[in-house]
């Protein structure tokens, strides 16, 4: 057995002071000085006004609380340093019968004409046994809504037609790109009747009860592309004569897979480097890679014929369109040095850029030692007290850092 090393030296995280916020009105710059921000009761940003986190604050609910945005937010974290929400103790959650483990529920119904963002932000622990607080809540009333580069798992909807990452009649563009949404008992994305104006793009929604969920008889035209769904119970679940159509996509290992119009899209194997064992939430999914191997079908493969919006890079970075056309699924195979890290975008430590035609760097600079191994474990390569890996001399393969 191969072993992966990845050597560093971790020094104790310190904050500043911890602020505490009551329930009512918020607004204003919440940044790292202040973080974690203690939430202590429902809080509203009101219409007009405009709530900014800054990257790498942690936003800690102490109770069964949300947010509700009647005006705008900018959460926009990075990828070295990601925002958090979640709940000051996990302790019940899993009782549906409780409302302990979670906090309550994320509401963007925009007012304001101004694009709200939510970037680079990991939710955990949120939503539990309500119909109305189950998770997300994503309307563009007047403004717009960019919801990308997050991570969402470990929501709890019990009903089957309602989901943990939930968009509801928006009636502005509202993009739904270059996420995570993985472990969440109940769905991935519920999906609500017309709105052409909705994208669901880049996502990686995997190990859900549902990815997609629907209510009765509704018809979605939502532009659903590009997307890598697996490991799902369910593809796709509607009360009662539901369709929509998925275009471009890797659909694969999920137990049910019918009910919905599917175009191009790769329902064999698509040759994963590391696909989580398991099906539905609660599954380690640590060590996930859904990039495509060499010699996968679905390099190539898909059509951008009418889409409406590509993002530039798919989620990890990577240029969104690499070679002859644009990949099937949420990632871009390329050829090159890939550094297979041990712990992957869903971490605070990784490398970049990734593959490398020569140097990369990982995003902290406390780092005392970095070795380099090929497959066969041989050590290759070794670096000291540096954040900067020099490994132009290499050949093109895959290594482990």
């Amino acid at each position: 057995m191969k072993k992966i090393i990845f050597i560093l030296a971790f020094l104790p995280f310190l904050t500043g002071a911890q602020t505490h916020i009551p329930g009512g009105s918020v607004s204003g710059v919440w940044d790292i000085n202040g973080s974690p921000y203690l939430i202590e009761g429902d809080i509203t940003v009101d219409s007009g006004q405009t709530l900014i986190i800054k990257p790498g604050v942690r936003v800690e609910f102490q109770g069964h609380y949300g947010l509700y945005v009647l005006g705008t937010i900018k959460a926009i974290g990075t990828p070295d340093s990601m925002i958090t929400f979640t709940i000051n103790d996990t302790t019940g959650f899993s009782d549906p019968d409780t409302t302990l483990g979670a906090w309550k529920d994320f509401d963007v119904t925009t007012y304001n004409q101004d694009t709200s963002y939510v970037k680079f932000v990991k939710f955990s622990y949120f939503g539990k046994n309500d119909f109305y607080h189950y998770g997300f809540l994503l309307r563009g009333n007047n403004g717009y809504i960019v919801f990308s580069n997050n991570i969402v798992q470990n929501g709890y909807s019990p009903y089957n037609a309602s989901a943990p990452l939930s968009t509801i009649n928006p009636t502005q563009n509202t993009l739904l790109c270059n996420n995570i949404i993985m472990n969440n008992k109940g769905g991935g994305i519920n999906l609500p009747d017309g709105t052409p104006t909705l994208y669901i793009c880049n996502n990686i929604i995997c190990n859900n009860n549902f990815a997609f969920t629907m209510q009765y008889y509704d018809t979605s035209i939502a532009k659903i592309y590009n997307n890598t769904i697996c490991n799902n119970e369910e593809v796709f679940f509607c009360l009662e004569n539901c369709t929509f159509t998925i275009s471009n996509s890797i659909i694969y290992n999920n137990t049910y897979n019918a009910g919905y119009t599917r175009i191009n899209c790769l329902e064999s194997d698509p040759v994963f480097y590391n696909l989580p064992q398991g099906i539905g939430p609660g599954q380690n999914t640590e060590n996930m890679n859904l990039y495509p191997q060499p010699g996968s079908p679905a390099i190539d493969a898909g059509d951008t014929a009418g889409l409406p919006y590509i993002p530039e890079t798919d989620l990890y970075g990577r240029p969104r369109i690499y070679g002859s056309a644009i990949d099937l699924g949420a990632l871009e195979y390329q050829p090159g040095v890939f550094i297979t890290e041990v712990a992957n975008y869903k971490s605070k430590i990784y490398p970049f850029p990734n593959p490398t035609t020569g140097i990369f760097y990982f995003n902290t600079t406390e780092i005392t030692k970095t070795e380099i191994y090929d497959l066969n474990g041989k050590l290759i390569k070794t670096f000291y007290d540096s954040n900067t890996c020099d490994i132009s001399k290499l050949k093109s393969d895959v290594y482990i850092a």
